[in-house]
């Protein structure tokens, strides 16, 4: 993870420039990101973070190259689904929602143990920091502090999804 570490840092220097000065991964090969993820930590603009609760996302890669993300929520004792539709643009990595209300862009990935992904919407600027496995490590923790710094966020605003439910 140290690598990787460095590979942002090298990423950051070299990536190609978007709205909002959000740097994204040159070439994101999304058939990669398929699978299941854990949101591990976010970080926000404005506003608050409503639950610190971890939750599971699914992502899905259609036969169109549109990505379909399933996210399972603790709700009580159950989990409740909530799917996002997101459609490619013509800049690799960066994707718009169905109502084009909302940009996700892929900051840096290795596609098998993390991915930083930034959500731009009318409401808000977000950085997501999501893993394959339930639990963080010092290392993931350490690249999203560094992104969340490069990327012009409050580093004291980062909250960690600490609490495991059943969605987890």
């Amino acid at each position: 993870m140290k690598g990787a570490l460095w590979s942002l840092v090298a990423a950051f220097t070299i990536v190609l420039q978007v709205a909002a000065e959000i740097t994204v991964q040159p070439i994101v090969d999304i058939p990669k990101l398929a699978g299941r993820w854990r949101a591990h930590a976010v970080v926000v603009d404005r506003g608050e973070v409503k639950s610190t609760l971890r939750y599971r996302a699914y992502v899905e890669l259609k036969k169109n190259g549109d990505v379909f993300v399933t996210k399972m929520f603790p709700k009580g004792t159950n989990c409740e689904e909530s799917k996002v539709y997101l459609k490619p643009t013509d800049h690799s990595g960066i994707f718009q929602t169905a109502s084009q209300s909302s940009t996700l862009r892929v900051v840096i990935t290795d596609y098998y143990d993390y991915c930083i992904f930034h959500i731009e919407s009318p409401l808000r600027n977000e950085l997501h920091l999501y893993l394959r496995k339930r639990y963080i490590t010092n290392d993931a923790k350490d690249m999203f502090e560094t992104a969340t710094k490069m990327l012009g966020f409050d580093k004291d605003k980062i909250v960690y999804r600490t609490k495991t439910g059943k969605c987890s």
